[in-house]
């Protein structure tokens, strides 16, 4: 008994007590970069720069009719939402983790609380979760792309294959993620196999999303990057063509210098001594 009010306890603080903080250090007006166009693209279902964010278009479009505070303010706290509903998948997958490990119960709990409060607050989810940007929404779908792969129902790998879908059609660093939870699946539980098929059928069905694009462009709405109303404008579209050339594209001298980056921006996010941890 003491062990089940424990989690519930530490479960529902690892969802409400990153949302009440966002929520206090929300951004009250619109935020750098893509900010300001994504607020209008969810108010008024438009179509954002490639490569489209339609399921983030959606979502955003529910939040926005919330009724308290500005439009952009709406669009700032459901980047909150998800990044807090972020921070409780994780206590949850990695308390199973270690429970399957055979960890003491509570211990495992305190850990995987202190592991969710330490991903919470770091620099880059914090600094997410506070402006409207598709990134909290795509760190909750890997969450649950993570959780998926270690859990034991039989459905979770139908589940991770809609998932996984739903996930590339808000962006696609899903697949980072995605191709290596799904290998990991499909090498370590072998019945798996079998549903391949219906694995495939619900992967594109998650990606049919995608199908929303064309259908508003035709709408002409206010916010209409790209037109992709033709096949060869949406390929263009949800491909992110015009940004291909920042991939794989600098020389040798500047990967390195991007390597280091990496590296410092991993001492900012969890401090030395959690990345020691």
């Amino acid at each position: 008994m003491h062990n089940k009010r424990l989690a519930v306890i530490l479960g529902v603080a690892a969802f409400v007590l990153p949302l009440i903080i966002y929520s206090l250090t929300l951004c009250r007006t619109v935020g750098f970069v893509d900010a300001g166009e994504l607020c209008v693209v969810s108010r008024t279902l438009g179509i954002a720069h490639p490569t489209g964010y339609p399921l983030y278009t959606l979502l955003g479009r529910l939040f926005s009719l919330i009724p308290f505070g500005s439009v952009v303010v709406r669009t700032n706290f459901m980047s909150a939402f998800f990044a807090a509903l972020s921070t409780f998948i994780l206590f949850i997958t990695i308390s199973r983790i270690l429970a399957s490990e055979g960890a003491d119960p509570t211990r495992s709990r305190l850990l995987a609380f202190f592991c969710a409060s330490s991903f919470a607050f770091s620099t880059t989810i914090w600094n997410q979760a506070v402006v409207t940007e598709v990134y909290s929404l795509t760190t909750f779908l890997i969450s649950v792309l993570i959780f998926l792969t270690f859990s034991d129902d039989q459905r979770a790998p139908l589940l991770f294959a809609y998932t996984l879908g739903l996930a590339l059609s808000n962006h696609m660093s899903a697949l980072l993620v995605g191709i290596p939870c799904g290998i990991y699946i499909l090498a370590v539980r072998k019945e798996t196999l079998k549903k391949l098929p219906l694995m495939i059928v619900l992967f594109f069905l998650g990606l049919s999303i995608y199908a929303y694009l064309p259908i508003r462009a035709h709408e002409n709405p206010v916010m209409n990057w790209g037109n992709p109303s033709t096949l060869e404008r949406f390929i263009w579209h949800v491909s992110g063509k015009q940004y291909r050339v920042w991939m794989f594209s600098s020389e040798l001298q500047v990967l390195k210098v991007h390597l280091v980056q990496c590296g410092r921006l991993a001492l900012d996010q969890f401090t030395p001594f959690l990345l020691w941890l």
